[in-house]
């Protein structure tokens, strides 16, 4: 139809409309069937090797802000959920309706839940659980644990979670690896003040604990480091001046 050199037994050159297919399609490229109309299901073979696969590509003229998308639709016709592909940036994006992003992965990596401008590897804006299912109650069981690790191999590197601020990094639990290959090391609690940036206590790798030093008195279990003439330690008993001061003055 449409043509005097058909190349099978039917061969329709133009648009076809069909309000049922009966059978199975196995034409290669069907680039001018718009709608396959309401199908309780859809199996496509494709095929094998490396290249096997499925491609949804947007035309030519979608080169601005559309995009290429799967819709899923609830039995009333409301679309719920969108997985789609971000022409303007070049991401995949799944979102709960047309509008509203969960997540998205874009091209070179990052990944963004809550946010369609990740910044990181994994970029959450919101609230997050990290929730674990374990009855152990062995001490040193890590199986129900949240890891953070350096693969570099460095001794005196650090790994650990920082409290950012809206410009800098207001406060940090860290970990520093004195020894790579023991994986051991100290662990650091750090803030932000007036005066800057800095560590604030210091648990080493043999329990000593140094507030506002780092620990290097022999079998000492806690050092106070501070300035001279103040009391370091104050104990003051609730509702009473009464207490402990350790320093040149009491209370």
């Amino acid at each position: 139809i449409g043509t005097t050199t058909p190349s099978t037994l039917l061969d329709v050159n133009g648009v076809l409309t069909a309000t049922s297919i009966a059978g199975t399609l196995t034409t290669a490229a069907q680039p001018n069937i718009t709608s396959l109309g309401a199908l309780s299901s859809l199996v496509v073979n494709a095929g094998s090797g490396t290249n096997a696969g499925i491609t949804l590509q947007i035309g030519t003229g979608n080169s601005g802000a559309n995009d290429g998308f799967i819709g899923f639709k609830n039995s009333s016709g409301t679309e719920i959920i969108r997985t789609r592909y971000d022409n303007p940036t070049t991401s995949y994006v799944i979102s709960s309706d047309t509008t509203s992003d969960i997540l998205t992965v874009q091209r070179g990596g990052n990944v963004g839940i809550g946010t369609s401008s990740p910044q990181q590897k994994l970029d959450v804006l919101g609230v997050a659980n990290f929730r674990v299912d374990s009855s152990s109650t062995v001490f040193g069981n890590h199986a129900a644990s949240i890891r953070i690790q350096n693969k570099d191999t460095t001794d005196n590197n650090y790994a650990g979670i920082t409290f950012d601020g809206s410009t800098n990094a207001a406060g940090a639990i860290q970990f520093q690896y004195t020894d790579q290959s023991g994986s051991y090391g100290d662990l650091t609690f750090e803030t932000r003040g007036s005066a800057g940036y800095g560590q604030r206590m210091r648990i080493d790798s043999t329990g000593r604990v140094g507030i506002n030093r780092t620990p290097s008195i022999s079998n000492s279990k806690l050092e106070v480091g501070g300035a001279d003439d103040v009391s370091l330690i104050n104990v003051e008993a609730s509702g009473n001046t009464g207490g402990l001061g350790i320093g040149s003055t009491g209370l």
